[in-house]
């Protein structure tokens, strides 16, 4: 039967110890009979923190993998399906400041084509993209000049971090006052791009996906945990800590 899981991964045990909205703890303690299962639990639907305080849930329309994993609990995987997920509407004030962060593993290496993870939908566009890039062949985050189809001017920070099948912990953030794009890769800072004038993307955020001329893409293919958001700009000591927590359980 679908359920909705949370996608908060071992670093956030101590929100869902107390929190009355979330469905799962970690560790999920098994069932007295576990009927066998021929591979990865699907679920329709995650949760995910917002400023550290707030759960936001995400609807998958055709499902997502949900396995265990030994240092992060509970991941979602995406199979290469098209599978994603989406919230009801707009999570980030994307013309002002924000974060992003989420842990990520590449089911393969990839090969010309660029897998999003965190995104937010405009019209034609997305807002931002944490992403690995085809064009750049790193992680980056990314920014379109505007909500228009085929952009052809972009801001990337762009990461020197190697691109590895490994978990990753990536982070993405701008700051407002200083219009500064920066990624974040296992804690590792990458360039810093300046973007031009913002534009606020007003649907909804993504896990598993980007938006290019009005329609879904980047499709990512390999698992996810710990999705968070913020609409400030995280320190860089605060992206240390959030890298740790995970870290520290293994």
């Amino acid at each position: 039967m679908p359920r909705v899981t949370t996608l908060l991964g071992s670093g956030a045990a101590a929100l869902l110890a107390v929190s009355a909205v979330a469905v799962l703890v970690w560790p999920r303690q098994p069932d007295p009979a576990p009927a066998p299962q021929a591979g990865p639990e699907t679920v329709t639907s995650v949760k995910f923190l917002v400023d550290d305080v707030g759960i936001a849930a995400a609807d998958c329309p055709r499902g997502v993998g949900w396995a265990d994993d030994p240092v992060h609990g509970e991941v979602m995987t995406l199979r290469g399906a098209g599978e994603f997920c989406q919230t009801s509407g707009p999570m980030i004030r994307t013309a002002g400041s924000w974060s992003v962060a989420a842990w990520v593993r590449l089911a393969k290496a990839p090969d010309g084509y660029a897998m999003t993870f965190v995104a937010q939908d405009g019209a034609y566009a997305s807002g931002f993209y944490l992403q690995y890039s085809w064009f750049h062949r790193k992680w980056v985050c990314n920014w379109m000049q505007a909500d228009m189809m085929n952009p052809t001017r972009n801001a990337a920070s762009v990461s020197d971090e190697p691109v590895t099948t490994q978990w990753t912990h990536l982070v993405g953030t701008y700051d407002a006052s200083t219009r500064r794009l920066l990624v974040y890769v296992n804690g590792v800072p990458g360039h810093a791009a300046t973007i031009g004038k913002p534009w606020q993307a007003g649907g909804p955020l993504t896990i598993g996906r980007g938006k290019w001329d009005g329609k879904s893409s980047d499709l990512a293919q390999g698992q996810v945990t710990d999705v968070r958001v913020w609409g400030r700009a995280l320190k860089p000591e605060e992206v240390i800590t959030l890298r740790d927590a995970a870290t520290r359980a293994s």
